[in-house]
């Protein structure tokens, strides 16, 4: 790659486990590079900005970049407005990043429910395979969501005991500083220099992780509600309806199961 003007924003990366290569969103240039950490070589895989014709196609995007290596995609996920993501619009784009794919840009933006809390600057993304998921932190709380690139939905899942509010003003973010641990199964965060440093386990309720939609169905409503009755009433066997993962199912675990059919978030934990 020859040499050209930097971009004023920096860099958005990933690892690609798939080709074994770094692919980067060029920041303010928003075009797509692919580094090769054996040959020692930059390559342009999208010559030209990569979101032209796009709303919410902006010089001035935060976004944060993850691969998913199932569905062989690369995400790109924040606020199209830097320092302002108020006045910005949330930003999901899908590139194709397929063995002979033509890195076909997508915008999911309008297509994603969920998500709108992502509508930050440089959210935290990783990608777990034992989950088939992203899971995206918005810089503060205690909640993070998981992005179901099939389904295209984001589901809150709240944990309590988590790291105090940064305080920090756009257009800082998380970047980099949440990560996932395959071998330890957890989660990492940093969300501020002078903060302390969190860990986070997702835990493993049902064949997706840990979930309020109890049935599988994609929604969480009355049904999931119903089981979980059920299981804490005993005429069904205490399984997925343990959302404090405390071994029981009981009346606290119903009362976040219709807190979430009614707000969308969902408590795991004690």
């Amino acid at each position: 790659m020859t040499a050209s003007t930097g971009s004023v924003s920096g860099a958005e990366c990933a690892y690609d486990p798939n080709t074994q290569k770094v692919l980067c969103d060029w920041g303010s240039n928003l075009m797509l590079l692919q580094y090769d950490p054996v040959a020692n070589k930059w390559t342009k895989l999208i010559n030209s900005n990569l979101c032209t014709g796009f709303s919410n196609c902006s010089s001035g995007a935060a976004i944060s970049a993850v691969i998913d290596s199932l569905h062989k995609k690369m995400f790109l996920i924040g606020n199209s407005n830097a320092g302002s993501p108020g006045a910005g619009q949330l930003i999901v784009w899908a590139i194709d990043i397929s063995a002979g794919g033509s890195y076909a840009v997508q915008d999911w933006s309008s297509q994603v429910t969920g998500c709108s809390p992502l509508n930050v600057d440089f959210p935290g993304l990783v990608y777990d395979s034992s989950i088939n998921r992203i899971v995206a932190y918005p810089n503060d709380g205690n909640t993070v969501y998981l992005f179901d690139p099939v389904a295209k939905t984001c589901t809150a899942q709240s944990y309590p005991n988590g790291p105090p509010p940064s305080g920090l003003a756009p257009p800082n973010g998380t970047f980099g500083r949440f990560a996932y641990f395959p071998a330890l199964g957890k989660y990492a965060l940093v969300n501020k220099a002078t903060n302390n440093a969190y860990t986070l386990t997702l835990g493993a309720l049902g064949s997706h992780g840990p979930t309020c939609d109890l049935n599988g169905d994609g929604v969480v409503n009355i049904v999931d509600v119903q089981v979980s009755i059920n299981q804490a009433l005993g005429t069904l066997p205490c399984t997925t309806a343990d959302l404090q993962q405390n071994g029981q199912c009981n009346a606290i675990d119903v009362q976040r199961l219709i807190t979430a059919s009614l707000t969308g978030v969902c408590t795991i934990g004690l």
